[in-house]
């Protein structure tokens, strides 16, 4: 073995010896805990150490060895851990998305899509042939109500997001000549 490997090995077995004290700890801690309270502290404090391993190059029979899990527990405990990461990558992109259109703000010209409304206020839209923000600026409340399928509900979320845009619909005063 490579002299690096040994560190890296060294370290690693350190660790474990920490988390193996911190197991030990935690039952002293636990005592007057249900089974049932202790089992899910010490298979969290596991998870936590195969994550921590993982994360530190750690694979195959030497992890299972070293935190006593089977292979398919750690796999499914590393894959839980893939897909949070995946999660929280997939969300912090969609806030930059959503930050990056409010900072340009929406124009005339904008497409409808561009306010991120539900399906329902979608389909509102499509049955009242509005495709830009413009077209839905330019109508009031009560043209939208008389759309087919707009409820009270739809109307609402379509307001707010013009909003969210410091847009609004047409006053109904102003549509009176």
């Amino acid at each position: 073995m490579t002299a690096s490997l040994l560190k890296r090995v060294g370290a690693l077995t350190l660790e474990v010896r920490a988390l193996r004290r911190a197991a030990v700890a935690l039952e002293k801690k636990t005592e007057g805990q249900s089974q049932g309270e202790l089992r899910d502290e010490m298979s969290a404090l596991r998870q936590r150490a195969v994550v921590a391993l993982w994360e530190r190059g750690m694979v195959g029979g030497a992890l299972y060895d070293v935190v006593g899990l089977s292979a398919t527990r750690v796999h499914r405990i590393i894959n839980g851990e893939k897909l949070r990461r995946d999660r929280v990558i997939a969300s912090e992109a969609r806030v930059v998305a959503r930050n990056k259109r409010a900072a340009e703000g929406l124009g005339p010209r904008t497409d409808v899509v561009e306010l991120d409304l539900s399906m329902r206020a979608m389909n509102v839209l499509e049955n009242a042939s509005v495709e830009t923000v413009e077209q839905l600026t330019q109508m009031t409340p009560q043209d939208l109500l008389r759309t087919k399928y707009c409820g009270r509900r739809s109307l609402k979320e379509i307001q707010q997001a013009l909003a969210d845009h410091g847009l609004a619909l047409k006053p109904t005063d102003a549509a009176a000549p």
